[in-house]
């Protein structure tokens, strides 16, 4: 893959992280919220297990993307 592909691919990478990062973080709001006011949050928390995995996996590309620049 030439370097300007890789290029918008990080550009990409870290678009997507940082979106991630920024729901997940909402939601950790939300759920703080929820258990403030005693309200059932066990599903809430299981979509913010799935954000956070899905932040791990755009970490996860970022790195090979940069390793990929490395070459």
């Amino acid at each position: 893959m030439d370097r300007t592909a890789l290029l918008e691919q990080l550009n990409e990478a870290e678009r997507n992280i940082s979106e991630s990062a920024s729901r997940l973080a909402r939601h950790e709001a939300q759920i703080a919220e929820l258990d403030r006011e005693g309200r059932e949050s066990q599903r809430p928390r299981i979509v913010l297990a799935t954000l956070k995995d899905l932040l791990a996996q755009h970490y996860e590309e970022r790195e090979r993307i940069l390793m990929e620049l490395k070459k």
